[in-house]
């Protein structure tokens, strides 16, 4: 009888720890696989933002090109139309002195 109670009382007590121990191992597997997958998601965010970063600056980079570029080709435009303006005052002038050549 009382041998068998303290058996009793000992195989609850060891199927008690053995559920608390599987539940225990159960969490820290968890806890591992979830780890392993967080660190992944923040490796990829890392190399995410490094690539956006990268995008981001050759984009900066191409914009004050761009801008320089445009500021030229605004420029030539401008000469351009300044020397259509002048040479086409002087075609004028030369079209007026030759009718009035003509007219004497």
């Amino acid at each position: 009888g009382a041998i068998a109670e303290g058996f009793q009382t000992r195989y609850f007590e060891f199927q008690d720890f053995e559920r608390k121990f599987e539940e225990c191992i159960s969490k820290s597997a968890v806890k591992t696989k979830f780890d392993q997958h967080s660190q992944r998601g923040k490796l990829i965010a890392s190399e995410t933002k490094a690539v956006m970063d990268a995008i981001y600056e050759r984009a900066l980079k191409r914009k004050a090109e761009k801008t320089v570029l445009k500021k030229e080709v605004g420029n030539r435009l401008n000469y351009t139309e300044q020397q259509l303006i002048i040479i086409t005052q002087e075609m004028k002038d030369k079209i007026h002195q030759m009718v009035e050549d003509v007219e004497q």
